[in-house]
């Protein structure tokens, strides 16, 4: 009986109170048999062999039992067995790029019903090393969900069929999938400064901005702070009113898109200023 890595030797119990023990060899076709195992009782029937077996090899075996003071019978009839072949790798259908922080993994499920799940291994080009980012159970379960992940940033993937019994199939090919990119920084943005009571901030508007908005971002002072003042859809500019006397602000303006991916900020705020009310 065998399996990937182990064959399984039985015989007749023989009774006869002088053996000792078995002595079990083993060789290739072509090869000298040599011992790989001996058992300790007369009435030992069965004996498992998991001694360095590599998977898909015939191998063959014959049994000779042994006495107390040392004495060894001849040998029974050669007998042969073949370890099983390991798991083919999991067909990959598809890798789903373009997804914001998202990888997505599609395959044929494996046909082997001694399949219990798959192993998805992740690298990228910082990382030569390949690494588990997750594991599926079932065999009919052929679809993996990658996130959080960087934005516009290529990653590789690779699924390993696991068996009922730990055992594992070669890699399957590489797939590549790429996450969505941030939109554009907004650019053309100035701020007004002769306006009393009020700022007007504009910008120039992205192409299909329809699908997202802009969010506005102010600060007194133009070397941080900033926190968001208003979210506007599909306008080039924003008004910021003020009830006070003259105002200095300093102004960032993103594009979020439908997914919510955010543009970068402006490396630096443009300033603008509110005259005091007349």
């Amino acid at each position: 009986m065998s399996d990937r890595n182990a064959v399984a030797l039985e015989w007749k119990e023989i009774d006869d109170p002088q053996i000792a023990g078995f002595i079990i060899y083993r060789g290739e076709p072509g090869t000298k048999l040599t011992e790989v195992g001996v058992t300790g009782s007369r009435f030992n029937t069965h004996y498992v062999d998991t001694n360095g077996l590599l998977e898909g090899r015939q191998y063959i075996y014959r049994i000779s039992s042994f006495t107390a003071d040392g004495r060894e019978s001849d040998p029974s009839l050669n007998v042969t067995a073949n370890t099983i072949s390991k798991l083919e790798p999991v067909g990959i259908a598809a890798g789903v790029s373009n997804l914001p922080k998202t990888a997505k993994l599609i395959f044929r499920p494996h046909p082997n019903e001694r399949v219990n799940g798959y192993r998805i291994e992740r690298r990228d080009k910082r990382n030569s090393a390949w690494k588990t980012v997750g594991t599926l159970k079932g065999r009919l379960n052929a679809e993996f969900i990658d996130t959080p992940l960087e934005d516009a940033t290529e990653y590789e993937y690779r699924v390993i069929v696991v068996s009922h019994d730990n055992l594992e199939s070669l890699p399957s090919e590489t797939v590549r999938v790429t996450t969505k990119q941030r939109p554009p920084t907004v650019g053309g943005l100035t701020a007004t400064t002769d306006i009393s009571g009020a700022i007007k901030i504009s910008w120039t508007r992205l192409p299909n901005d329809a699908k997202g908005f802009y969010r506005l971002y102010a600060s007194s002072r133009e070397s941080g702070g900033y926190g968001v003042i208003d979210e506007i859809r599909a306008v080039g500019s924003a008004v910021e009113r003020f009830e006070m006397g003259e105002i200095e602000r300093f102004y960032k303006v993103t594009f979020v898109d439908r997914d919510g991916l955010e543009s970068s900020l402006q490396d630096q705020g443009v300033r603008g200023a509110a005259l005091p009310e007349r």
